[in-house]
């Protein structure tokens, strides 16, 4: 079975405008595509529910066609006007088919932009043949929520930037473009007041149909520069070589791990169980460390490098080897036992571990960024009733070990004097005492006696080598633990700290309600 790009060899001819290759021989390839890309956008009369205009940007092509009864100039794009929307809508699907496309991109560029022209398209009796040989588009909803849509594209692949941002873990205060173009890039949209610009658009279509058409096309511009910026397209592929998936598939673990899991299984001669007939139950969450509260001078934070993955490969938490074990394996969680020599999903962790750094050496941040969710999401698929492979012992199994390694490492420190003021799922939060400029080193050292003690314990205790990894992540010189409000007792998940960067010092806020410059002075 090949995973990711192929070679196929035969005799190519050509149906209908398709290649077809008759007897062809497959091979493993190293080929990388170069997609075809254009942001898309489109503006709209949000109390006549009509298409104003439609801008598209690409490599090569600034454009918008625009709804107008006289022609409209500007130096900085091609505007094509239009004496109403049909003539507007069949200039753009010609455009759609000249220049072909692989690629649609935008800001929920599914649920209003093509949902919207799939609307006026129906309304004016044309057919939206936005895929390629003039394939209509294909609209299914999810299974959960009917609100929300989906649009398969016969050819061509749809990514939306909100869904991929989150896809790739990025977390923002706000996911509008507005918010999001001035977090990664520095740069807004072209208008006076974004939560009014509905009624801005208008007032620039009536008066000022030039600066509309910027508008319009500065908006796919944020979108282009924002999958520029953080390598959206590049993580989708690289993602969907690994996993199988689509390039345009939203979340999609269960199925990313069947597909790596199921033919090394088949393999092994086992079939895999059914999704659903196994027993309910699931793992404990991460463990939280009870913190204590208090102004500190010197924290710092101990993290285990990819602590769930890192369980799963030392431990030996598989599906297979928890059916195949015997006496005398390695024991686990729930009276789980994992065999010592047969398994898959460790050895998969590892070949996915190598790869990521490679990756790293080779600054392939969107490659190391995909390898790194899909690793992540392993524990959650094994804990999730959805999968055929669910088992209670095997989340649990992942779970309380990492409790146990939490509260262990708690001790080893304590142990040598440093208190532990906090700690949550795979890091600790230590106060390091010692000469100024000294904690980084302090702090190296204490890692590094850290692991050794969990390579020769691991070793005396299950005879298994230990792929447990604490990693020093950061310094604060300052760092706050507040009490839960009307308790002595410290809180969870919530704290702040300044950390030096840059040769300056910087406030660092988690779960905490900070004070925005936005806000009125009464707030």
């Amino acid at each position: 079975m090949f995973k990711g790009a192929v070679t196929i060899q035969g005799e190519v001819v050509t149906r209908g405008g398709s290649a077809h290759c008759l007897n062809g021989k497959m091979s493993k390839s190293d080929f990388k595509p170069k997609l075809k890309v254009v942001s898309l956008d489109i503006e709209t009369s949000f109390t006549e529910n009509i298409l104003y205009s439609i801008a598209l940007y690409t490599e090569t092509d600034r454009r918008v066609l625009l709804v107008s009864d006289t022609d409209v100039f500007s130096n900085d794009c091609d505007i094509e006007c239009f004496p109403n929307e049909s003539a507007l809508l069949l200039r753009f699907l010609e455009w759609i088919t000249q220049s072909d496309p692989d690629v649609i991109i935008g800001w929920s560029v599914v649920g209003f932009d093509l949902n919207f022209l799939q609307q006026r398209c129906d309304a004016l009796g044309i057919s939206f043949t936005l895929g390629r040989k003039d394939e209509p588009v294909a609209w299914r909803t999810a299974a959960q929520g009917a609100s929300r849509k989906y649009a398969l594209v016969p050819g061509r692949v749809v990514l939306d930037g909100i869904e991929m941002l989150r896809a790739a873990t990025y977390t923002f205060e706000s996911f509008s473009l507005e918010f999001v173009s001035r977090s990664l890039l520095g740069e807004c949209k072209l208008v006076e007041d974004v939560d009014a610009r509905a009624v801005e658009i208008q007032e620039m279509y009536a008066t000022d149909r030039i600066k509309l058409a910027e508008y319009n096309l500065q908006d796919c511009k944020l979108v282009w520069d924002i999958f520029e910026k953080t390598n959206l397209l590049d993580f989708a592929i690289e993602r969907s070589t690994l996993t199988g998936l689509d390039l345009d598939r939203a979340g999609g673990s269960v199925a990313a791990f069947d597909f790596l899991y199921l033919p090394r299984l088949h393999r092994e001669g086992f079939v895999a169980p059914i999704a659903g007939e196994s027993s309910d139950g699931g793992g404990p969450g991460g463990f939280v460390l009870e913190s204590k509260a208090g102004l500190y001078e010197d924290v710092v934070v101990l993290d285990f490098k990819s602590l769930y993955p890192s369980i799963i490969r030392t431990f030996h938490v598989d599906p297979l080897a928890l059916i195949v074990s015997k006496e005398g394996d390695i024991p686990g969680f729930k009276e789980a036992f994992f065999s010592r020599e047969r398994t898959i999903l460790p050895r998969i962790i590892e070949e996915l571990w190598e790869a990521r750094d490679r990756a790293k050496l080779e600054n392939n941040a969107a490659v190391s960024q995909a390898i790194k969710i899909i690793m992540n999401s392993f524990y959650g698929v094994l804990g999730t009733s959805a999968c055929g492979f669910f088992d209670e012992r095997l989340a649990s199994s992942i779970t309380m070990r990492g409790h146990e390694i939490l509260r262990r490492t708690q001790e080893l420190i304590e142990e040598r004097g440093f208190p532990v003021i906090y700690g949550d799922t795979d890091s600790v939060f230590v106060q390091l005492s010692g000469a100024p400029g000294q904690v980084s080193r302090s702090a190296e050292d204490l890692v590094g006696t850290l692991n050794r003690w969990w390579s020769d314990y691991l070793d005396e205790e299950y005879a298994i080598p230990s792929f447990l990894e604490l990693e020093y992540e950061t310094h604060f010189l300052k760092f706050l633990m507040p009490t839960v409000r009307g308790s002595e007792k410290g809180s969870k998940k919530r704290y702040a700290g300044m950390v030096s960067a840059g040769g300056s010092s910087q406030l660092v806020f988690k779960g905490l309600e900070t004070v925005r410059s936005d806000s009125s002075p009464l707030a």
